[in-house]
């Protein structure tokens, strides 16, 4: 099955059964849009658990924009949609849950899948006369998921930023040689100390020098970081004006790791202009270190869940897997916000709790209750500020944890 032996209407069928089959591995490999996405890009190669990623993160795109309130109209299609297909609950539930009508879930319904389907569509098949932009939309999304892998396998700490330029240095190196390139190097003399994980750090400035190389004008590129209020803006000169400007960043695949790289930091990359505008190839990041998210659970596979959930905002993730470790962690940490199970062997969750709410210097952190149990009453008597049922949808953990965390 190839683009021209695909029509529209066909395509938006293979949708709808994707997504009914959503929860069925054998089906979803063998499906026609593992072949198709494979034919359209046969470099990188989609399976059933790709698919299936892909379907949820279109739905993930309906969900409205953080001005617009929660539960107002705009929101029905994506939270239809996320009830039906990712929570698997019936019509008749979702419609008593969110107050509508069958025929308001219809439109709904059939809203937001033809928003899946065009959104799909067009990342299969839009621009296809251009291969950089054309390929650019599942770059984008094959690196948003890498990322949120990486972020999840992330260990947080304070990175140097001198060690982290001298290292990035060496590595270069050898390609600055190739290309006979100098680089230079304007950075504060002070020490100064980056929230988050070496790795990330690196791979975010090696793409930005790997392309700074591409676009250079002459034999030199200048690398200067800069404070600037509450964010670090990394600043790099020496480019070729006519190739720059023609740059693309928002549909540039090659940059499109870092891109998502920095999202994981509150971050962004942007071609600038100096005083005698040259171009300039920026990023910058918040100073500040991100909120940090304390995962308490016993169950390892809850806690890679939460991480994967948690990925898409720029959150420092910890997590402990017993009371004991959990205290120490916020002791060391006081993180910005605890997501607490009450059922751990040994020593409980609300023994936890109870002797956070007894720290003076930890009882204002915010802790939202996510358990099997259902003890809403007792959790609020004793301090927590949410109670969230397991299984826990990535919507709602969402909405929860920015109310608390920021």
């Amino acid at each position: 099955m190839t683009h021209s032996t695909i029509t529209r209407d066909v395509f938006s069928r293979h949708v709808r059964d994707a997504l009914a089959n959503f929860y069925c591995p054998a089906h979803l490999q063998v499906h026609p849009l593992v072949s198709w996405l494979n034919d359209q890009y046969p470099m990188r190669r989609v399976d059933g658990p790709a698919l299936r990623e892909m379907l949820q993160e279109a739905i993930e795109e309906l969900r409205p924009p953080s001005h617009i309130p929660f539960g107002q109209a705009e929101w029905l299609p994506y939270r239809v949609l996320l009830l039906h297909y990712i929570e698997c609950r019936e019509q008749a539930e979702i419609c008593a849950e969110l107050g509508i009508g069958r025929t308001t879930f219809y439109r709904c319904h059939r809203e937001g899948l033809d928003a899946v389907t065009d959104l799909l569509w067009r990342r299969g098949l839009g621009q296809r006369d251009n291969p950089q932009t054309a390929d650019h939309a599942l770059v984008s999304q094959l690196a948003r998921r890498e990322a949120a892998r990486i972020a999840v396998a992330a260990q947080p700490r304070a990175v140097s930023l001198a060690v982290l330029i001298a290292g990035v240095r060496q590595t270069i190196a050898p390609l600055l040689g190739q290309r006979g390139i100098e680089l230079r190097l304007q950075i504060p003399e002070e020490t100064i100390l980056l929230p988050g994980d070496l790795a990330i750090w690196r791979q975010v400035l090696l793409t930005m020098l790997t392309v700074g190389c591409e676009l250079a004008t002459g034999g030199a590129l200048q690398l200067s970081v800069v404070e600037n209020g509450a964010a670090l803006t990394w600043q790099l000169a020496g480019l070729d004006h006519g190739r720059a400007a023609g740059r693309d960043l928002s549909r540039d695949a090659q940059l499109a790791p870092a891109m998502e790289l920095l999202a994981i930091y509150g971050g962004r990359l942007w071609i600038d202009r100096d005083a005698q505008r040259n171009p300039i190839l920026c990023f910058s990041v918040p100073k500040e270190r991100p909120p940090t998210i304390l995962i308490v659970d016993n169950d390892e596979d809850t806690i890679q869940l939460f991480r994967r959930y948690l990925a898409i905002e720029a959150y420092e993730v910890v997590s402990a897997r017993s009371v004991a470790e959990a205290w120490d962690t916020a002791q060391r940490l006081r993180p910005t916000l605890v997501l607490l199970d009450v059922l751990m062997p040994q020593e409980d969750g609300w023994a936890f709790l109870q002797r956070l709410k007894s720290d003076p210097s930890l009882a204002d952190t915010p802790v939202i209750v996510c358990s099997v149990l259902s003890q809403p009453q007792l959790a609020l008597a004793l301090g927590a500020r949410a109670v969230l049922q397991k299984p826990v949808a990535q919507a709602e953990l969402l909405d929860h944890v920015r109310s608390w965390a920021g």
